[in-house]
């Protein structure tokens, strides 16, 4: 009895622990207005629209102190953008660095991130299924010592998705003092990273099998 029990533990763990996770991005209202947040359940991050006005990268950092327009926000690493976009979304990183045409499902992932984290720059009318939307943000690297640009780009046409892509470089110095073109900002707050669906099924899988041969235990000595 003793090795069926194992055994059945055994399915169990090799079920759960090899369910897939996929991430979900959830809007959330903030003091900027209602769905200005987005929630990336995958890294448990909270993310700002990316433009809440023309402020130049040395602006915001000012703001970002106690009772500024920006408290509670920090900028967000080249690592954490390299997740939300490779991880979470899912975007091929070798497509992103390259210069092939982009595949339709990787302009379709970057529509769908803009459509959360709002755009920069757009041309068209949705009605009209013809537009482009352009998201052009700053952010910081992964050691804070300098200033990283990347910019996302779709064009959408009757129901096809077409050109566009993402690029990444370094922010020009002259920019970081001034906001003309405009650019948005990669602006994120963290929050507690709650356990995952497989996680808590596996605490309670565990829970189940030892209170079950506990059980059986106790049947034996009477």
């Amino acid at each position: 009895m003793k090795s069926k029990g194992l055994l059945w533990l055994t399915l169990i763990l090799g079920i759960l622990t090899t369910s897939p996770s996929f991430a979900i991005l959830i809007s959330q209202p903030s003091q900027f207005g209602d769905d200005t947040i987005t929630l990336d359940t995958d890294t448990g991050l909270r993310w700002l629209d990316v433009f809440q006005g023309a402020y130049s990268y040395n602006a915001v950092k000012s703001m970002m102190g106690s009772g500024g327009r920006f408290e509670g926000f920090r900028y967000a690493t080249e690592q954490e953008v390299h997740t939300l976009l490779f991880g979470s979304l899912g975007i091929d990183s070798e497509y992103a660095t390259s210069h092939n045409a982009p595949t339709s499902d990787a302009l379709e992932r970057i529509a769908h991130l803009i459509s959360f984290f709002d755009y920069t720059m757009g041309v068209g009318v949705v009605q009209e299924n013809f537009y482009g939307r352009i998201l052009d943000a700053v952010f910081e690297s992964n050691d804070r010592s300098r200033v990283l640009q990347t910019v996302l780009s779709y064009n959408y046409f009757y129901g096809e998705y077409s050109e566009g892509g993402i690029q990444f470089f370094e922010a020009w110095p002259d920019s970081l003092v001034r906001n003309v073109n405009p650019y948005g900002h990669f602006l994120v707050r963290d929050v507690p990273v709650a356990v995952d669906e497989p996680g808590s099924l596996l605490l309670l899988a565990l829970g189940m099998f030892f209170f079950v041969q506990r059980r059986r235990n106790v049947r034996q000595r009477k």
